[in-house]
């Protein structure tokens, strides 16, 4: 069976680039052009992982998870009134992944209890995802309207723009059996 605590650790540094030359654009993004860092640039990445396994029909194991943001090009919005009277909006980009997601870390939970029978092994689990139940951002985007689907005027001839970011999966727990024959 072995010891009955076991553990590893990893750290990672890479640096992920590409030399973008030129950059076709309609004017509302400001040009970034030289070494970039490419989409999936993750400069630090840690991983820890602990496992106790006090018998051969128990296993538990914790681990942890951290990286650095990846590159991202925020935007704003900006308004013109048309000819008809009406508003309409548009992105204005800034720099070209000129900035960076938040750093994305979790921890994991996975309980084990494995049945041994003449015919063979049955295994059950529970895995907690994200046990602490960290708001990751997945995606960066704004809106221009509220919940309500209305334009908000921020009181200075403006308008207000709404976060309209999706996370990654909150705490989220799998239950499952295996059978091994």
């Amino acid at each position: 069976m072995g010891k009955e605590i076991s553990w590893w650790f990893s750290y990672s540094l890479a640096k992920a680039e590409e030399n973008i030359k030129n950059l076709e654009y309609d004017g509302l993004l400001i040009k970034r052009t030289g070494n970039l860092p490419r989409i999936n640039n993750q400069l630090h990445t840690i991983y820890c992982d602990v496992n106790y396994r006090p018998n051969e029909k128990w296993h538990f194991n914790l681990s942890w998870q951290y990286y650095n943001g990846w590159p991202l090009t925020t935007y704003s919005y900006t308004f013109q009134i048309l000819t008809n009277g009406d508003l309409f909006f548009y992105p204005v980009h800034n720099g070209f992944r000129d900035d960076e997601y938040p750093a994305y870390h979790r921890m994991d939970l996975r309980i084990n209890r494995h049945f041994n029978f003449a015919f063979g092994r049955i295994s059950t689990f529970l895995h907690i995802i994200n046990l602490y139940n960290r708001e990751n951002l997945k995606k960066f985007d704004l809106e221009v309207l509220d919940d309500t689907e209305h334009i908000v005027s921020d009181g200075q001839g403006g308008y207000k723009t709404f976060e309209g970011h999706q996370n990654w999966f909150g705490i989220t727990p799998v239950i499952g059996v295996s059978w091994e024959f």
